[in-house]
């Protein structure tokens, strides 16, 4: 009973989250990934690339090989960057 009312709730949570960026991105009148490449560019430019080497625990990083937002080669430099890090490789997948 619990874990059926618990599935609806997250169903019916998920599904106001597609409604309100739906009307986001409508008022907004830009496609999403152009909202996504202009957060990723703000990123590159602050100085949290001089901060990955603070992280010290295990590290996973997943990455898709065709990712058209953030390029493998900047996926492996991070991982490189980061101690104690695995690196996986997902062929044919872009950004997730």
């Amino acid at each position: 009973m619990l874990a059926g009312h618990l599935k609806f709730s997250v169903c019916t949570f998920l599904g106001t989250i597609l409604v309100m960026l739906k009307v986001y991105f409508k008022k907004l009148k830009t496609k999403p990934n152009l909202l996504i490449e202009r957060q990723w560019e703000a990123i590159k430019q602050s100085s949290f690339a001089s901060k990955v080497h603070m992280i010290k625990v295990p590290t996973l990083i997943i990455h898709g090989e065709v990712d058209k937002l953030v390029s493998i080669q900047e996926g492996e430099l991070l991982a490189h960057e980061i101690p104690d890090t695995i690196f996986v490789r997902i062929p044919k997948v872009g950004h997730m």
